[in-house]
């Protein structure tokens, strides 16, 4: 079995970036919570100081006490007192189906379309990078995704490896800017995409996908941007016909409320 790689400084870097004027507590504490999620964070990792937090954030000690608060209360994180203390990551929230389908209903069909066009365009530009920038210890690590995605125990840990493989494919991309568009994409995009790869076809599919990607980068060829293209489109028409389906029994429900 592969040993775990480590994660890249890139990513670690791009995480505790400045914020937005809207609700700047609320935004550290959706990207933590984010960042758990899709495993970018891991159980037992301790989190950067308040004070360099805060300065990562571009915001004030106060904000960032605030949203610690709001992530012990959601039982994200612990504070632990002492010399080797501070606040440690627990466990990734995990949101409930009607959550998700909550988040999923927020979106119209143009609005999916329009992301997957999104992440078609970032992740088209990572791969043509990759085949040139990469290294040997990309490759490995690419290759330990799938491993993970393949042989994951729960769907909440199968998303979670498919998230980080885009993630680490922008990391062989060598593009600090190009990583943090496909991390803030990865943060949108993983939560809607939930039940894709409960099905063993479409697990066997993805499966297949990603490794000829990397086959792909290993020696350049286009077929790493047509394999991307595919499935891309293939999550983004799931995506559409998730939210129809789910619109379609909310109107089942309600004529038979009435």
């Amino acid at each position: 079995m592969p040993q775990p790689v480590l994660q890249s400084f890139q990513v670690r870097r791009e995480l505790y970036t400045p914020l937005n004027a809207a609700d700047r507590a609320g935004q550290i504490v959706r990207r933590l919570s984010d960042a758990v999620a899709l495993g970018l964070l891991q159980p037992g990792d301790r989190l950067p100081t308040e004070t360099d937090l805060a300065e990562a954030f571009e915001v004030a000690p106060a904000t960032v006490r605030e949203a610690l608060a709001r992530l012990r209360d959601a039982r994200v994180i612990e504070t632990r007192r002492g010399r080797n203390g501070g606040s440690f990551i627990v466990e990734a929230p995990i949101e409930s189906a009607e959550q998700r389908a909550g988040r999923l209903q927020g979106y119209s069909t143009i609005d999916l379309r329009d992301l997957g066009d999104e992440w078609a365009m970032i992740t088209t530009a990572c791969v043509r990078l990759a085949q040139a920038r990469h290294d040997h210890t990309d490759i490995e690590r690419l290759k330990h995704d799938v491993f993970r995605f393949e042989n994951a125990p729960n769907l909440n840990l199968r998303n979670q490896h498919y998230s980080r493989f885009w993630i680490d494919l922008a990391v062989a991309a060598q593009s600090a800017r190009l990583l943090s568009h496909q991390m803030r994409i990865q943060f949108e995009i993983a939560a809607l995409l939930w039940p894709e790869h409960r099905d063993a076809d479409n697990l066997n599919a993805a499966v297949n996908g990603m490794h000829d990607i990397i086959a792909a980068i290993g020696h350049p060829s286009t077929l790493a941007e047509k394999v991307v293209n595919e499935t891309i489109r293939h999550d983004s028409r799931f995506l559409i016909a998730e939210k129809l389906r789910i619109e379609r029994a909310s109107i089942r429900r309600k004529g038979t409320d009435e």
